[in-house]
């Protein structure tokens, strides 16, 4: 089954969170990253947060797995693996 991700930014664009990569040194950037089934539930969702002005109305994003996994750079890649399989789809 087909997958669809968005990002809702918690505390602005460059907000990091959490420990940094043990092996990297990269750190996640403060997000929540959110599962959809249907391509056009996501696309609502994003559109109906786009409402913070301080983020010039971008607070949440479409992304693909990849710009996901970018975001989560602090995570190994199987801790972010990991975290897409406990996931539920939003719109389920």
């Amino acid at each position: 089954m087909k997958k669809y991700y968005a990002v809702q930014f918690t505390s602005g664009k460059n907000t990091t969170t959490g420990e940094a990569n043990s092996i990297t040194g990269r750190m996640s950037k403060a997000v929540d990253l959110v599962s959809f089934s249907k391509k056009e539930t996501r696309d609502n969702w994003v559109e109906n947060g786009k409402i913070t002005s301080d983020m010039q109305g971008n607070c949440r994003k479409s992304v693909t797995k990849q710009e996901a996994r970018d975001l989560h750079l602090g995570e190994t890649l199987a801790e972010f693996n990991e975290m897409l399989e406990r996931m539920l789809d939003e719109d389920e």
